[in-house]
């Protein structure tokens, strides 16, 4: 076996086993909005602490519920730019030229993103639980998807501003 071929199989390991984090994010999303949906009714509040609960939600907009009462253009609208940003998403977490950071970061976000795309596809809309709150200010509800597109992008931003000779650092 030539030196290309062990390095052509170690970044195939390495690509499948970024995409394969982001499949487990998908599946713990889904796994974790299967159980909310069985555990609580549509009008339930679970207080879990002061500050957090847990209440259904469904909503057919974007990000923090923007757009969530859309009409059917709307809707499609949003589902192809979701499929669109996890095909881009997917492109540049398959690019050998990201470090391991990146790769956290995009695999993160990547897994979140199919997590609410399979939402929207099998239901038409994103199924949200996760209600944080102050007094009588509430924050809008979210899911797992959502903590881990949130967290990928803290991530990635963090990296870009704070590491600015990160093309430097050593490559996967």
């Amino acid at each position: 076996m030539s030196l290309d071929d062990l390095l052509r199989k170690k970044r195939l390991i390495t690509q499948v086993l970024w995409f394969g984090i982001a499949m487990s994010i998908a599946l713990l999303d889904q796994m974790s909005k299967g159980f909310f949906i069985d555990f609580l009714s549509d009008q339930s509040v679970y207080s879990v602490f002061p500050g957090f609960n847990l209440q259904l939600a469904y909503n057919k907009g974007i990000a923090f519920s923007l757009g969530h009462q859309s009409t059917l253009p709307l809707s499609t609208v949003i589902l192809i730019i979701n499929i669109a940003l996890s095909l881009v998403i997917a492109h540049w977490l398959y690019q050998a030229k990201t470090s391991l950071v990146e790769r956290v970061a995009l695999s993160a976000i990547l897994g979140g993103a199919l997590g609410n795309l399979c939402d929207r596809l099998l239901l038409g809309k994103v199924v949200d639980f996760i209600d944080v709150y102050w007094q009588e200010w509430h924050w809008p509800t979210f899911n797992v998807a959502d903590s881990f597109i949130t967290a990928g992008v803290c991530l990635y931003l963090y990296w870009l501003f704070f590491h600015p000779d990160a093309t430097s650092e050593k490559k996967l």
